[in-house]
């Protein structure tokens, strides 16, 4: 945040401060003055587009106050003689030009009635929201309040069930109890997928070619998305089958001659949308790389989930690690490390320069509790430091930085692949500099991501993958 100085004989480039806020008492004298001070706010290029989104709902909201409380009278129709000017009140903030405009535009005839129509439209709600001024957040609240400490989070469908019945616990329409018996369903379904998928990596079978049909198969499922539905039709799932290996370039994961073999299996994790292996989640860091990072040269660079498994030993995980950050001259990049901890996917976001990292969990478990996890990296980063002869103090040679980040928590066993997955596409399109601001993910208000948000993923992967093999 910067302002002009009080000094108006200053030149410009001096009249500005260029370090730290603006102490209040600075702005006091200036306006017992009778000057100005010119404020600008510098906010993160991540987060720019959520706060200008905010403040035009803050914007919309004063508009309508405004005109409900001065143009018009205690029934809600328009006087017929607003007021001119200004209120007093808001005389430094609204010219008269624009209150002119303003008045004007509220007072056609033409805005009344659009208004009034969506007026109408809103009130006659196809599924009518029933929890008062309540949102969604204390709903789910004071759902977890009554079933006690063993929930710590209530399914989406539960909440929407919730908010549209009376006081009465009634349902007052037939729309709302069609919907109500989808979201029973679905919560059904999704609970005899959490009793048969076990929350660890599939291991790995099949090997071989797999071949491609030129006539699709007329085998359509309306629940899958497109892609995935593509790829189904296109593809015979043989279990000794694989597709030709996809190459996986260099800047990607520093490997050279890198490929990853696909064979039926892994095609099934999507299809069947279930528990997603190590290759599976390197396939999306290729199409990542290909649409966001390579076209605009951002600097990112990747730890392949292979590198990462629990399944190696610590010490060896660290010694290739580091090799790969040396050799790969990583140090003004931004690391993303998809961590298999043997249950669970987690991510991580490396800053090695700052020696900060960074920490998304969609079980939202404090970091301390993945000891392992924590010692390994914090033994990367002073290797790292070591073998690149960087001189710290002593006071500082253990003094790395975990930064745990509100992002939004999955509610059954299977989607932490899913979910890291789109927590590395939000931060490669909207996150620049090698941080992640604590409150990044907006969507995290909501809980969990919606379910357009994880087939979303699964599009792209099979969008990806057929972009390469077909």
């Amino acid at each position: 945040m910067t302002s002009h100085s009080e000094d108006n004989n200053l030149p410009l480039e001096e009249a500005k401060w260029k370090k730290g806020v603006v102490i209040m008492k600075k702005i006091i004298r200036a306006r017992s003055e009778g000057r100005k001070l010119d404020l600008t706010f510098n906010v993160d290029t991540c987060r720019k587009n959520y706060v200008l989104k905010e403040a035009g709902k803050l914007l919309r909201t004063f508009r309508t106050n405004l005109a409900n409380t001065y143009l018009k009278d205690e029934n809600g129709n328009y006087i017929e003689n607003p007021p001119t000017e200004p209120l007093e009140k808001y005389a430094s903030m609204i010219s008269e030009d624009v209150w002119k405009d303003f008045v004007a535009k509220r007072m056609d005839t033409s805005f009344q009635e659009k208004s009034l129509k969506n007026k109408e439209r809103a009130s006659h709600s196809k599924y009518p929201y029933r929890g008062s001024r309540k949102g969604y957040a204390r709903i789910e609240q004071e759902m977890i309040k009554e079933l006690g400490s063993n929930v710590s989070n209530i399914p989406r469908q539960e909440l929407w069930k919730h908010a549209r019945v009376n006081k009465a616990g009634e349902i007052e329409n037939e729309d709302v109890q069609q919907v109500w018996n989808k979201c029973d369903s679905t919560l059904s379904k999704k609970k005899k997928i959490n009793n048969t998928n076990e929350s660890v990596a599939p291991k790995r079978k099949c090997q071989g070619k797999m071949t491609v049909q030129h006539i699709p198969r007329k085998v359509i499922h309306p629940n899958l998305p497109q892609w995935c539905n593509y790829l189904s039709s296109y593809m015979k799932l043989k279990p000794t089958e694989s597709l030709s290996p996809i190459e996986i370039e260099k800047d990607i994961f520093g490997f050279d001659e890198h490929k990853e073999i696909i064979n039926a299996e892994i095609i099934g994790e999507i299809i069947d949308y279930a528990w997603l292996g190590a290759t599976t989640i390197s396939i999306y860091i290729g199409y990542l790389y290909q649409n966001f990072i390579k076209p605009n040269h951002k600097g990112f660079f990747f730890l392949s989930p292979q590198i990462t498994t629990h399944e190696l030993p610590m010490k060896e995980r660290m010694q290739k690690i580091v090799s790969i950050f040396l050799d790969n001259g990583v140090i003004n990049k931004f690391v993303l490390a998809p961590i298999n901890t043997g249950q669970h996917w987690v991510l991580l976001g490396i800053n090695l320069k700052m020696e900060i990292i960074y920490y998304l969990d969609p079980l939202a478990k404090d970091i301390n509790m993945r000891q392992d996890l924590k010692k390994l990296f914090d033994m990367v980063i002073q290797t790292y430091r070591a073998q690149r002869g960087s001189m710290v103090s002593k006071s500082k040679l253990s003094n790395i930085k975990w930064t745990p980040i509100k992002c939004p928590k999955q509610s059954n066993g299977h989607d932490c692949g899913y979910y890291i997955c789109r927590y590395m596409k939000e931060i490669v399109t909207y996150c620049e500099g090698g941080t992640i601001p604590i409150d990044y993910f907006p969507s995290c208000r909501c809980q969990q991501y919606s379910d357009n948000q994880i087939i979303e993923v699964r599009e792209d992967w099979c969008f990806y993958l057929i972009s390469k093999c077909l």
